[in-house]
């Protein structure tokens, strides 16, 4: 009988320590946090998103990930039509903004430095008026060429980048909402620091 007891006495003890952690925070309360450290810092906040992410169902975590995954159609077409990294920074992708940036301008940077030099050469260097000495015509078609080449590397790259770039985020946030996982059981440990207590939260998939 003294078992007996004992052994319901545990089970409540257990059973009203997982509904003292439960209440303290409700699922939406979860949801709620997992939006805030996804809009603050993905990356940064992968772990605290995974750990939330076990005290939400599927609904909830798929809901999360519609919320906050990238297209890159747009981004891509702005890049493509207007350049220097517009659609990237729309994107949210400022890395991919500087880099476009600096190689279209640099690109027209090459371009107007060759015209300039060319057109200041006719006046002050002899060999530009010699017309048996085509130094002029080297330098102007080669600085063009040049010029010309960084600027479509750059435009090329802004083009590629905002689905390299969505990719890869939607990519993280799949993982961390464990969107991607195909474990039909998952467990989950819940620490009580102040009791010193702990346990286990398990969630099954249907």
């Amino acid at each position: 009988m003294k078992k007996k007891q004992l052994i319901i006495a545990l089970l409540i003890s257990v059973l009203s320590f997982g509904s003292a952690i439960f209440a303290q925070k409700s699922p939406t309360n979860y949801f709620i946090s997992g939006r805030k450290l996804i809009s603050l810092d993905l990356e940064k906040n992968s772990e605290l998103i995974k750990e939330i992410s076990y005290r939400l169902d599927v609904d909830q975590r798929q809901e999360l990930y519609d919320i906050y995954a990238i297209d890159f159609t747009s981004a891509m077409l702005k890049n493509g039509f207007f350049g220097f990294g517009i659609g990237s920074d729309r994107q949210g992708d400022t890395g991919g903004r500087k880099i476009a940036l600096s190689l279209e301008l640099s690109g027209l940077g090459v371009v107007a430095g060759t015209l300039i030099f060319y057109s200041l050469g006719q006046n002050s260097i002899p060999e530009f008026k010699d017309p048996e000495n085509k130094l002029d015509s080297i330098i102007l078609f080669s600085g063009i060429i040049a010029g010309a080449g960084i600027f479509l590397g750059g435009r090329i790259f802004s083009i590629i980048r905002p689905y390299v770039y969505a990719s890869n985020h939607n990519n993280l946030l799949k993982t961390v909402l464990r969107l991607s996982e195909n474990d039909e059981l998952a467990f989950m440990p819940l620490v009580n620091p102040v009791d010193k207590e702990f346990g286990f939260v398990a969630q099954i998939r249907l």
